[in-house]
């Protein structure tokens, strides 16, 4: 059983769930704990009279599972945070060669809607840049790679560092051999 549950005290909700527990039993849909005894009880007709019983006596209670609920909310806030991140490679010009090897499974289809939907300006070439600027990109990249595992974050903060070259620019630069 989970660790963290936390217990609905709505009438409304237990009422519902009670409800659903006679569907399921008057379907015939098996369920493990309920004993044969509960299961001939809620499927006859007369339970629906004395209800109440069971859902204000404590016989309903409704629990969330606080480690689901946290397990999936992170899960949604990491789509939200690719979401962004997309966004902001999109609209600093990041290649579509790029934006697929740092956000795989995104398409050429859904790279060019979202550019679209931004009215971002398509990437360019890479500009080349003076050996100065070279040295500079590097030294900040090894500083973000000791400090920053996520490859995606390390892009967009080196970006945030020297946003005057496009996104395109930078990889270029960090790839040059």
């Amino acid at each position: 059983m989970a660790e963290h549950l936390l217990e609905l005290h709505s009438p409304e909700i237990r009422r519902l769930a009670f409800h659903e527990l006679l569907q399921l039993t008057r379907n015939g849909t098996a369920l493990s704990g309920l004993s044969e005894t509960s299961q001939r009880v809620l499927r006859n007709e007369a339970i629906e009279a004395i209800a109440d019983r069971l859902v204000n006596g404590f016989g309903i209670r409704v629990l969330l599972d606080l480690d689901v609920v946290n397990f999936v909310s992170e899960r949604i806030d990491h789509q939200w945070w690719e979401e962004v991140m997309l966004k902001y490679f999109v609209l600093h010009q990041a290649s579509t060669s790029m934006i697929q090897a740092m956000f795989p499974g995104t398409t050429r289809t859904e790279i060019t809607r979202v550019r679209q939907q931004l009215n971002a300006v398509p990437p360019g070439k890479p500009s080349a840049l003076p050996d100065i600027e070279v040295n500079r990109i590097y030294q900040a990249w090894r500083e973000l790679t000791e400090s920053t595992p996520d490859l995606r974050e390390r892009y967009f903060q080196i970006h945030e560092r020297f946003g005057r070259y496009s996104m395109t620019t930078l990889f270029a630069t960090l790839h040059m051999k």
